[in-house]
């Protein structure tokens, strides 16, 4: 199928120690942290370029195989996979628009929220980790890192934004949510049970030794807020 003009995708935004199937609607990824993209466009004669804020930001490496995307436009989306690396030192905290561009055209536009980590939010109890504040969960090397939780804005409030985990006070590691917690959902004393998170981080990416972690959330209007509890995990040194 030939495309009169370029056409594609963004299918992530993360960041780069986000596993990679944490794709949320709303990217959250921390100040001066590394963030990864990943996507598709067909009929593009043009040099593929992330732009933020509508300032063209860097290239794009074109031409991955997209078995998946040949097979809607046949040779053409064959090689049609994008990748790229965008690092987000001196990007002020906020929300940002991320387009992506071939030529003067916008093949892809999403919003990805840059978090301040050193910039504490509103402390709550409706930003909830599973397991127990304080205690230790240990994990070998190598192992898949996975947390789970929910968060609400308030007492009988309202899904949040996005959800992340907050590593060692300097990392943000975006979470999945939207998952169904019918538990959650009584105690935070709301009628949506889709308020659950789950967080996954390969442990290569955290050193061995004593980390901590806080669950964050960020509201639709753009406030942050932090869980009460903290949790300790420690990653095996390398056998």
């Amino acid at each position: 199928m030939t495309v009169a003009e370029p056409i594609g995708s963004l299918d992530g935004a993360r960041s780069v120690r986000s596993f990679e199937t944490m794709r949320p609607a709303v990217a959250l990824i921390g100040s001066g942290d590394t963030m990864l993209l990943d996507g598709w466009c067909v009929g593009s004669p043009a040099p593929l370029v992330a732009a933020l804020d509508g300032k063209p930001f860097t290239r794009l490496a074109h031409g991955f195989a997209r078995p998946d995307i040949a097979a809607l436009y046949g040779p053409d989306g064959a090689y049609a996979g994008f990748r790229g690396v965008v690092s987000l030192l001196g990007v002020a905290a906020g929300d940002h628009a991320l387009d992506i561009l071939a030529g003067p055209h916008v093949v892809a536009r999403t919003t990805i929220r840059v978090v301040d980590p050193a910039v504490p939010g509103i402390s709550t109890p409706y930003v909830h980790a599973d397991g127990s504040a304080g205690a230790a969960h240990v994990y070998p090397y190598g192992a898949m890192i996975t947390q789970t939780g929910w968060a609400v804005d308030g007492p009988g409030g309202s899904p949040v934004d996005s959800v992340a985990l907050l590593v060692d006070g300097r990392w943000i590691v975006q979470a999945s949510y939207g998952i169904v917690r019918p538990d959650a959902a009584a105690v935070a004393g709301v009628a949506d049970g889709a308020i659950g998170f789950e967080c996954a981080i390969p442990s290569p990416y955290i050193a061995p030794g004593t980390h901590t972690a806080l669950p964050i959330a960020v509201t639709p209007d753009g406030t942050r807020l932090d869980g009460t509890g903290e949790l300790t995990i420690v990653v095996a040194p390398i056998a």
